[in-house]
């Protein structure tokens, strides 16, 4: 399926390029995750825009002993990042899917969403932590491993708070779009591409968001 400002033949080039050196690691779930956080940061030198002078991907300091061309740089950084988030935001209201209509996170069109989110951030050359998540989960998906998820964390209220990927959560919970962190098998591990420049244990994604304040939501599931 075509959607507005995907062209589908330069995301099937772009999407082989990255996955082509994940592929083979496919099933070490820990290097091959590594391994393509890697590749996406590369193709977002912009980094988020909703990290100043902390982005782990793509803040650059040098030798500045005032810090003044350290920080204009930075804030010009900061600036095109949030240029790219509007405009991704912008094509992806124009897609004009209902999402609302399932509970299955590997739905077709969820899974369509979060890929073609995901090379807009690749495009754009930034994004912030759900964008992050999409092109991490695009390029896995590509190398063929799985299962992989993109989810979405909200406080108990509601409240966005983070997107990562995550590899290896198993099947059988009884919401397959909410599984409880606390049963996530223990070979999983955390793609958090917004935060840093590794895979993570479980346990590490659970210390920052406290699953008694939080739910981890399965937005796309790729199995």
């Amino acid at each position: 399926m075509a959607l507005p400002g995907v062209d589908e033949g330069a995301k099937r080039a772009l999407v082989a390029e990255l996955a082509r050196g994940v592929q083979p690691l496919a099933r070490n779930w820990a290097i091959a995750g590594s391994a393509a956080m890697a590749a996406v940061r590369k193709r977002m030198p912009l980094g988020a825009g909703n990290r100043f002078m902390s982005d782990p991907g793509a803040f650059r300091g040098g030798f500045d002993p005032l810090g003044l061309v350290t920080f204009a740089s930075e804030l010009r950084r900061v600036v095109r990042s949030e240029l790219a988030n509007r405009e991704i935001d912008a094509l992806l209201d124009s897609w004009n899917i209902d999402l609302n209509d399932t509970t299955r996170p590997t739905d077709p069109k969820r899974i369509l969403v979060a890929e073609n989110t995901g090379y807009l951030a690749l495009t754009q050359g930034g994004g912030n932590c759900q964008y992050q998540a999409a092109a991490t989960f695009l390029v896995l998906k590509a190398a063929g491993v799985r299962p992989v998820d993109v989810i979405y964390i909200f406080t108990r209220n509601g409240t966005p708070r983070h997107a990562v990927c995550v590899i290896g959560i198993q099947d059988g919970f009884p919401n397959p779009c909410e599984p409880e962190i606390a049963r996530w098998q223990p070979s999983a591990v955390v793609a958090d591409t917004w935060e840093t420049d590794h895979t993570e244990p479980v346990s590490a994604l659970a210390a920052r968001y406290p699953a008694h304040a939080h739910r981890f939501l399965s937005f796309a599931r790729f199995a």
